[in-house]
C-alpha cells in the first residue's frame, strides 16, 4: 500500500501557470478615461477575450464588413439593453439575433419598463407564462407579420417601432426597426411561454422564423475578410 510519505512534488517554478502579475489590471485612477480604463483590463482568461473580441469588431467594422451581435434574453433581464442600442446607434452591429425569449423580454420592457417573472411563484399557482399582453402582443405581430411575407424578428420590430410604447426608447427591437438593422429571431415551437396562448400560430411562427434563418445566412456574406 502505498503511503502519503510517498507522495511526489514538484516545484511550481518549472509548472506552466496561466495567470501572472504583468497581466493583471490596473488600479484605477480619479479622472481615468473609458480607454484608459479598457486598456487596464487584465491580459488573461476572459477579460483577455473580451478585449479581443472588441478589438476583431473594431476592425471588421473599419473594413466595412458585417459585425453580428447573437444573444440569449438574459442580456436584456441584466439591463444590458441601452449598451447595445448604443452600438446599433453608432452602427457597430450589423446584424441582431435572438432567442424567443429575447423578443419576451424585450417586449415587456418597451410596454411597462419591467420584465422577467417570478418562475418558481408563478408554476406553484399556475399563472406561469400566462400574461396576457405579452402573447397578444407578439402572437398577432407575427401572424400579421409573417402574412405580409416578413420574418419573424423583422413582425415583432416593426409592430414594436409603430406603436407608441412607454419604453420603446429601451427597445432593443425598437431600434433594430429603427436603424434599419436586420433582426433574426429563432425559436422552438413549445419553448417560450407565448406558445400556450390562443393567439398562437405554430405554421407562422416557424415559417417566420424559417426566413429570418435565411436571412441570417444571407447576411453571412458580409463576414467574408471581416
Amino acid at each position: 500500500m502505498i503511503t502519503i510519505n510517498e507522495v511526489k512534488t514538484y516545484s511550481i517554478k518549472r509548472r506552466a501557470s496561466k495567470v501572472n502579475v504583468a497581466d493583471f489590471a490596473k488600479s484605477p485612477r480619479p479622472g481615468k478615461s473609458f480607454k484608459e480604463f479598457y486598456r487596464s483590463l487584465p491580459g488573461i482568461l476572459k477579460a483577455k477575450d473580451l478585449c479581443e473580441v472588441a478589438d476583431a469588431t473594431v476592425l471588421a467594422r473599419r473594413a466595412r464588413k458585417s459585425a453580428f451581435f447573437m444573444m440569449g434574453a438574459h442580456v436584456i433581464n441584466c439591463g444590458l439593453s441601452p449598451v447595445l442600442i448604443e452600438l446599433m446607434r453608432k452602427r457597430v452591429i450589423t446584424c441582431m439575433c435572438l432567442n424567443g425569449a429575447g423578443i419576451i423580454h424585450d417586449f415587456e420592457i418597451a410596454f411597462q419598463g419591467k420584465t422577467s417573472e417570478d418562475v418558481a411563484e408563478n408554476l406553484l399557482t399556475g399563472k406561469f407564462g400566462m400574461g396576457r399582453e405579452t402573447a397578444d402582443f407578439i402572437n398577432n405581430a407575427v401572424a400579421q407579420g409573417v402574412s405580409l411575407g416578413l420574418g419573424l424578428g423583422w413582425s415583432v420590430a416593426k409592430k414594436i417601432g409603430q406603436e407608441k410604447l412607454r419604453y420603446r426608447h429601451l427597445s432593443i427591437l425598437y431600434h433594430a426597426y429603427h436603424y434599419k438593422i436586420p433582426v433574426c429571431v429563432f425559436v422552438a415551437i413549445g419553448t417560450d411561454i407565448i406558445h400556450q396562448h390562443p393567439s398562437f400560430d405554430a405554421a407562422l411562427t416557424a415559417e417566420g422564423s424559417l426566413r429570418d434563418f435565411h436571412e441570417l445566412t444571407g447576411q453571412v456574406v458580409g463576414l467574408d475578410r471581416g
